[in-house]
């Protein structure tokens, strides 16, 4: 992506800079699309181009694929396709690329049935790295994982218990006109039929919802609150778990979100005072607790471990490009530093649950693995859950499985 930005900053600027709700739209679908199919358009624009754009024109080359991506897959006519993204080189201050961004994009209307559009990888839309991979830990799944992070998630949100009811959230969306279905699996999630806006669903902004997937609403129930009196979320912004947490347990039991990212933590307390809840806020290091522990044990522990994201693709498509599999064994070391510290400051027959999203066994289960083989004070809590798959020391549910994000779940209690 340009200057290795990630979708979820490149979305907030898109919904800054864009008033009007349907240019918003167009540009979100025009990103979201062309990180979906990068690896294909991105062949068809080398048939296009007699050389390859240096890397400082990458923002010429996002206007090529995108334009490339309106014409293929969008309803906008072709030659209004064209004028606005010449128009948006001329914008970037780079009129030498308007003819390019012309030429280019009228070649591929007047010769896109002539084009070579499959090869062996091209269709599955991944880099190879992440196919083999998947191949490799999962060769009974691997296909139905890449076609599933191919397809456009669901959105799924999570009602606020101390709102309002899941049954009669449900009525009041369908009495919008918002059709959905109850969650299987989780006991507060609600699947919308179709895409809806977040902002525009009733009594979002006094707190009644929020958006998160089934399947990480899953590991704050692991957690056994309701005999909790202190509790740490680690890696806890941008809130989604945080606010899980203290809509589930009990009003006097102590809850502290600690997470060294001060954006993320900002998003963290916008979420806490959207939906009315408190809890002690910590900028600090996950893997260094010397800086802002006081030293009283919590009897409840959240990990969100740094990640792969390599089960959320479908969400963040990102990811298939910006995520290099050199990065693994550095997140592996950040991710055992975490859990290790974290044990430290959980208290005599107190509770940790590891996750992450990611798919890959060195984040999940070999991590956990490699844990309790330097603790012999750990202890793992049996998980009994549908949806997924049972793995040696943990749960794994893969992306797709009852329509799900890819998560991985483990339960530990220190004896």
């Amino acid at each position: 992506m340009h200057k290795n930005q990630s979708l979820d900053m490149a979305s907030s600027d898109i919904r800054l800079k864009l008033a009007d709700k349907r240019e918003r739209s167009f540009a979100m679908a025009s990103v979201y699309g062309v990180l979906r199919h990068y690896f294909s358009l991105s062949r068809l624009l080398l048939q296009l181009v007699k050389k390859p754009l240096k890397n400082k024109d990458n923002d010429i080359k996002s206007l090529l694929l995108a334009g490339i991506y309106q014409i293929k897959f969008m309803r906008s006519p072709a030659y209004a396709t064209v004028s606005e993204n010449v128009e948006a080189a001329r914008l970037l201050k780079k009129p030498w690329a308007c003819k390019l961004v012309n030429a280019v994009l009228r070649n591929y209307q007047r010769t896109r049935h002539k084009l070579k559009d499959n090869s062996d990888t091209n269709n599955l839309e991944h880099p190879l790295w992440y196919i083999r991979k998947c191949q490799s830990n999962w060769p009974s799944s691997w296909f139905s994982i890449l076609e599933s992070n191919n397809k456009h998630p669901p959105l799924t949100i999570r009602t606020n218990n101390r709102f309002i009811e899941r049954s009669e959230y449900s009525k009041l969306l369908a009495s919008a006109g918002l059709s959905n279905k109850l969650t299987q699996i989780s006991e507060q999630g609600i699947t919308l039929t179709r895409p809806s806006d977040p902002r525009d669903l009733p009594l979002f902004q006094e707190g009644a919802c929020s958006v998160q997937d089934e399947a990480a609403q899953l590991p704050v129930s692991l957690l056994e609150l309701g005999t909790a009196s202190k509790v740490l979320d680690m890696c806890a912004a941008p809130g989604g778990k945080t606010t899980h947490i203290l809509e589930l347990c009990d009003p006097k039991t102590s809850v502290t979100a600690v997470d060294n990212n001060l954006r993320r933590l900002k998003l963290l307390e916008e979420n806490l005072c959207r939906l009315k809840l408190s809890c002690e806020v910590v900028h600090g290091d996950a893997g260094n607790k010397i800086s802002w522990w006081n030293g009283e044990a919590f009897d409840r522990i959240l990990i969100d471990a740094p990640c792969s994201a390599s089960g959320v693709v479908r969400r963040h498509p990102d990811i298939k490009i910006r995520r290099k599999p050199e990065e693994l064994l550095e997140l592996c070391n950040l991710q055992l530093k975490i859990l290790e510290e974290s044990w430290t400051m959980l208290s005599e027959k107190g509770i940790l649950v590891y996750v992450t999203c990611s798919i890959f066994p060195e984040e999940n289960d070999r991590i956990i693995e490699k844990f309790i083989t330097n603790n012999k004070g750990a202890c793992l809590k049996k998980i009994t859950m549908t949806g997924g798959i049972a793995v040696n020391y943990g749960y794994q549910i893969l992306p797709g499985m009852q329509n799900m994000d890819g998560f991985y779940f483990c339960r530990l209690q220190k004896i």
